[in-house]
């Protein structure tokens, strides 16, 4: 039993990650301009908070380690959320984390989506930086096809 739920967990996890690559890519793939690292994970949530409603929204990109969340519990049960939940700020902090890693530290570590070359985020040289006067945004550049 307890290997068992051992692979649950780790296909969970590891299902979890390939769809919200999945999610992220479809979203930067359709930007209709540029936005830089700080201001696509506000947007890649406002984006897909009017694409489904309240409830797909966070049942679909809830990650595994999150679901033990008492107000998940009472999404699920109810259909709803109950007055006073802060579930969609603690998933858009959490999102905002998940794709700063995707883009950074995380980038090189198994498929990712810098790794197959289909976005990655441009490293920018210190010099660079200085003659644009530090103001240049660093920005997600996605492969064309």
């Amino acid at each position: 039993m307890q290997d068992a739920a051992h692979r649950a967990g780790f296909f969970g996890a590891r299902t979890y990650r390939f769809n919200f690559r999945a999610a992220l890519q479809q979203y930067v793939a359709h930007l209709p301009r540029p936005l830089s690292l700080a201001e696509i994970p506000q947007a890649f949530c406002h984006h897909y908070q009017q694409r489904w409603d309240a409830g797909h929204y966070l049942t679909t990109l809830m990650p595994p380690d999150m679901v033990w969340l008492d107000y998940y519990d009472s999404l699920l049960a109810h259909g709803r959320l109950p007055d006073g939940s802060n579930l969609p700020e603690l998933l858009t902090r959490r999102i905002a984390w998940e794709i700063t890693s995707e883009y950074a530290f995380r980038s090189r570590i198994g498929r990712t989506l810098d790794v197959h070359f289909i976005s990655s985020l441009p490293v920018i040289r210190r010099s660079a930086c200085k003659a644009w006067g530090d103001r240049e945004p660093v920005q997600i550049v996605v492969a064309e096809d």
